[in-house]
């Protein structure tokens, strides 16, 4: 039993009980005007009973500002608001000195407080602000004090930030930066309702009465509660489960699952994972029906609250996650359920634009030494300027299949046997298509702490498009019988299509279906099939003058060929099976063949001017992802 109770065991009771007591009355209240969501209100009001902050994740419409509303009502604090927007500055938040000038000629300073200073704040769709504006918040989370023109200025207590955030998704939409979600205790998802629940808010929101939630607690009580909570003992069962679900999240720790180490990039810290996790177990504990601990206490007992505090806790941000899907909770969330989570729970077109959001992020420092890159990223074959408004005449172009008649310049095509079309400046940006091979030999790895040759080439693709689209570009998959497009609308479209899959058999090839005149192509694959088709897809894009690269993805166990003895070889569809005594021996030949195919690929990119690399899934995917855009710039030229 760990505990540190000020108070006898007999008071501590009674007092825990009177606690849990009005915690009911308060989400009787709660419920005159929250109908359902009973795991939201149950969290909302562990995290501020812990004393931290919540973040509310979910849809517009779905409840999430009425909730915070409701609970500044019950619970008695002064609150304030704000809409976060693209336009918000820091001191629209803290606040700022005016220079006023007084009744005698003098002129001073005067503070005027932002809406920071009040006991709960709603941070309303916080993520539609830049990370600049989103800091602001920092320090005020951690300390409860702001610092302004070198004067720290306390906040009211208890001081509480309830912010609601929209999918990522979303368009315009930033991702949270790790330091501020390290700042929330709990992050909480709200869902659709179910169809009794959409049913009671259908009946309850169309009629005259509009229902009203009463006040169950003030500042000074809710302090008390939360000191209250402080002296909870936790049990022994508890204190292990918590160290086994953080010490499971950390990917670099020997009781990590296999799961963690290859999807998340670092565990909780100490005092914020294991800390925190006891705390919210202990406000848990005050709000669930009665559980014998020690003396009789209600207190966090082994197997209750911590579980799903726990689930919560690690999706807060507690520990980034390299493949943890932000909007169903794949990745930490499920961390504690063991080894059983399979690796395609951790891979979904959410997952995949994080991932590749977050390694097109490290490319901007990477080109700190390529000034012409950094001002000319994807421009045209011309050297586009991405200034202006683009709406000036350019060149023309042969017209194309697919073409729309009115496009057509009837004056310049009556000069040649041909039809041309008429490009400003702005249709005339680079369009960028990317080919991911995703056959049954993509989905190998040779280990569970490395992914898959097709997890990596997707996320390579998407990094690419997003620097395209950054860059003003337009971009397209080469499967899709679809024009290349800008915006991030596009981006949602290409992970999405990516997760669903167009190859079929053990071996893919290029098959482009859309490939515009002089545009620039990346073809991500193995390369492992027959290279006669990939060696005539790379001569019709040379006709056409599309260049770019083929990056051969490959696992380091395909370059080493690690087996000896008895050894039974299958395709990964399961088509071709081979069994031998001696895989050694097959080793030289099968390394030799190995080579070859490199060798003719590189030849062959050599003669239509592309450009050829080889990336193995064991290292980093900075580097390629910079060999690629060098790779496309050189094209150009």
């Amino acid at each position: 039993m760990v505990d540190t109770p000020t108070s006898p065991p007999e008071t501590l009771v009674a007092e825990i009980e009177a606690l849990g007591q009005r915690l009911a009355e308060a989400k009787t209240s709660i419920a005159t005007r929250i109908i359902g969501q009973e795991q939201v209100v149950d969290l909302s009001l562990a995290a501020m009973l812990s004393g931290g902050h919540a973040l509310l994740m979910g849809l517009p419409g779905l409840g999430k500002t009425l909730l915070v509303d409701t609970l500044s009502t019950v619970m008695g604090l002064s609150e304030n608001r704000i809409q976060f927007t693209p336009d918000l500055m820091p001191a629209d938040i803290l606040g700022s000195e005016v220079l006023e000038t007084g009744a005698d000629g003098t002129r001073s300073f005067r503070f005027i407080e932002g809406p920071i200073f009040c006991q709960l704040l709603m941070a309303d769709e916080i993520n539609r602000a830049s990370p600049r504006t989103q800091s602001a918040l920092l320090q005020a989370m951690q300390e409860r004090e702001v610092t302004i023109a070198g004067e720290h200025r306390p906040l009211p207590a208890p001081f509480h930030v309830l912010a609601t955030q929209n999918p990522i998704e979303q368009e315009g939409t930033y991702p949270l930066p790790e330091a501020q979600l390290d700042r929330f205790l709990v992050k909480i998802d709200v869902d659709y309702p179910d169809r009794e629940t959409e049913r009671g808010i259908l009946i309850a929101t169309t009629g005259l009465q509009q229902a009203t939630a009463h006040q169950v607690f003030d500042g000074p009580s809710l302090i008390a509660a939360q000191k209250l909570v402080r002296q909870m003992p936790v049990g022994e069962a508890v204190v292990e489960a918590i160290l086994d679900l953080v010490r499971a999240c950390r990917p670099e720790s020997d009781e990590a699952p296999d799961v963690v180490k290859s999807s998340v990039a670092s565990g909780p810290r100490p005092a914020c994972g294991a800390g925190a996790d006891a705390d919210g177990a202990r406000a848990r504990g005050a709000g669930w029906p009665p559980r014998p601990v020690g003396r009789g206490c209600r207190g966090a007992g082994a197997g209750g609250p911590v579980a799903p505090h726990g689930a919560e806790l690690c999706r807060a941000g507690r520990g980034p996650c390299a493949g943890a899907g932000d909007r169903r909770g794949h990745g930490a969330r499920d961390a504690h359920r063991g080894r059983g989570l399979s690796q395609s729970a951790l891979h979904t077109p959410d997952t995949l634009r994080s991932r590749s959001e977050a390694l097109a992020g490290t490319l901007p420092a990477l080109m700190a030494d390529a000034q012409h890159l950094s001002a000319t990223i994807l421009l045209g074959t011309h050297g586009r300027k991405r200034a202006g408004t683009g709406d000036e005449f350019w060149q023309y172009r042969p017209a194309e299949a697919g073409d729309a008649m009115r496009a057509i310049d009837w004056r310049r095509s009556a000069r040649s046997d041909g039809h041309f079309l008429r490009q400003t400046e702005w249709q005339a940006a680079q369009s960028v298509m990317l080919g991911v091979d995703d056959a049954a030999s993509m989905t190998f790895t040779g280990s569970a702490s490395r992914p898959s040759k097709l997890r990596r080439a997707q996320t390579l693709a998407m990094a690419v498009g997003i620097l395209a689209v950054h860059g003003g570009e337009r971009v397209g998959l080469t499967h899709l019988n679809e024009p290349p497009r800008g915006g991030r609308g596009q981006l949602v479209r290409m992970a999405q299509a990516l997760m669903d899959g167009h190859e079929a058999g053990d071996y893919g090839v290029p098959r482009p279906k859309v490939m515009p005149m002089g545009s620039r192509a990346v073809f991500f694959s193995d390369f492992l099939g027959d290279p006669a088709p990939i060696e005539e897809v790379l001569g019709r894009a040379a006709d056409r003058g599309v260049k770019g690269a083929l990056v051969q993805v490959l696992d380091p166990d395909e370059e080493a060929f690690p087996y000896d003895g008895r050894t039974v070889f299958e395709s990964m569809s399961g088509a071709i099976r081979f069994e031998t005594l001696k895989a050694k021996s097959l080793r030289d030949e099968y390394l030799a063949r190995l080579a070859e195919r490199k060798d003719r690929l590189d030849r062959a990119t050599r003669r239509t001017g592309w450009r050829f690399a080889i990336h193995h899934t064991d290292q980093p995917a900075e580097p390629t992802l910079l060999w690629i855009y060098r790779a496309l710039e050189k094209v150009r030229a």
